[in-house]
């Protein structure tokens, strides 16, 4: 599903940091959403060349601008050094994560990442996935889920505190963090069927009183999750760095000290 069409909510259009962005940069972001080299992760290589022939208008300088500006208020995460662009909030906004196998495929992906920078960033994205929910009437199906939340919990606590790349020594542009934007914030995911069962985001979801204990079991979200995003989130000071883990801030305190 997540290769045959690109999603697009509506709700793009009410969304402030959406329309902040200037019709290059909406249009270059729709393109990178329904290309077909996007993968189950969201992410592409990066060619530039290569998309200016999607336009007849389109040249590199122009391009270059709008992945820029993309990446400067977060919509993506780009890399020059590995060639790589991230559509960061792919996996949530196309809701892959409501399918087992393919929330595995997407998986199998973000481990091709070179980039640290994607990694990082990445590591964000599957923190705030709801758990994935085993099914109790197919032993098959649950050893999968099992397996895939396995992983997923492991790509979460490997990538999500590295501290993120700068962007690179991109010409006239200062570093960026490309990490935050408003779209790409909201922790709440309403009840997901997966694999004939439900999944709810655990940073969220409270079990009511009548929920038994085992029910409430799989409502926790993952197991390495932090409630408080804002623990890693990027750092308005150093920007590239996460506020948890910022050499920046560290430098700059043992100076004090």
């Amino acid at each position: 599903m997540a290769q045959d069409f690109a999603p697009l909510l509506r709700s793009i259009w009410s969304d402030d940091d959406w329309r902040a962005l200037s019709v290059d940069a909406q249009l270059v972001y729709l393109m990178l959403l329904s290309h077909p080299d996007r993968n189950a992760a969201g992410v592409l290589p990066l060619t530039v060349r290569k998309w200016t022939r999607l336009s007849v208008d389109l040249t590199v300088p122009r391009l270059l601008a709008a992945l820029t500006e993309l990446d400067d208020a977060g919509f993506v995460v780009m890399d020059d050094e590995t060639q790589e662009i991230l559509v960061r909030a792919f996996i949530r906004r196309a809701t892959v994560y409501k399918h087992v196998r393919m929330l595995a495929n997407a998986l199998r992906e973000v481990s091709e990442v070179e980039s640290p920078r994607l990694l990082s960033a990445l590591g964000q994205e599957l923190m705030r996935l709801p758990r994935v929910a085993v099914p109790t009437t197919n032993t098959r199906m649950a050893e999968e889920a099992e397996q895939v939340q396995q992983r997923l919990d492991d790509l979460a606590s490997t990538y999500c505190d590295a501290p993120p790349d700068p962007p690179g020594n991109r010409a006239g542009q200062d570093a960026a963090h490309g990490m935050g934007h408003g779209m790409a914030h909201g922790m709440a995911h309403p009840p997901v069927v997966v694999a004939g069962a439900v999944a709810v985001a655990g940073a969220v979801a409270a079990p009511g009183p009548e929920t038994s204990k085992d029910r409430s079991s799989s409502l926790v979200g993952n197991a390495h999750a932090r409630p408080d995003l804002t623990l890693i989130a990027h750092c308005y000071e150093h920007p590239g760095e996460l506020r948890r883990n910022c050499r920046g801030c560290a430098a700059n305190q043992k100076a004090v000290g």
